[in-house]
């Protein structure tokens, strides 16, 4: 991922749909989890009462560099809201309800947004925007 070193990833358990492929191709290409933005706490609860994950596996990405992009409720990158729950409660909430049903779309498309962060990101003199 562009300015956050690497990521390893075991599509193994994970490629059972088209969303977790596009999802690990859009780290390929320097996106990160939308969850783990650094201003993800203006849009987004975290919700560790009801995740089987430690707080300190949803650290916001301070150095990471959004390019201007808004926050993105349909990005590709986003995870499921009940995702790592242990009890079937959502994991992650949007702080507005209207949003709510765009997290985690099982589309597995990569949204506008998506494709404008990795322009940004590769500094791409022809943008690739669907």
């Amino acid at each position: 991922m562009a300015g956050m070193g690497h990521i390893t990833t075991n599509l193994t358990n994970t490629c059972d749909s088209v969303r977790d492929i596009s999802r690990f191709i859009g780290y390929a290409f320097g996106l990160i989890p939308e969850e783990l933005r650094p201003d993800r706490d203006k849009y987004i609860i975290i919700k560790y009462e009801n995740s089987d994950m430690d707080p300190d596996d949803f650290p916001p990405s301070i150095g990471y560099n959004t390019h201007g992009i808004p926050f993105d409720y349909t990005s590709v990158s986003l995870a499921n809201g009940k995702s790592h729950t242990k009890n079937d409660h959502l994991t992650i909430t949007a702080k507005d309800p209207q949003y709510q049903g765009l997290i985690g779309r099982l589309d597995g498309k990569i949204s506008h947004r998506n494709y404008m962060l990795v322009n940004a990101v590769h500094k791409c003199k022809r943008k690739f925007i669907l």
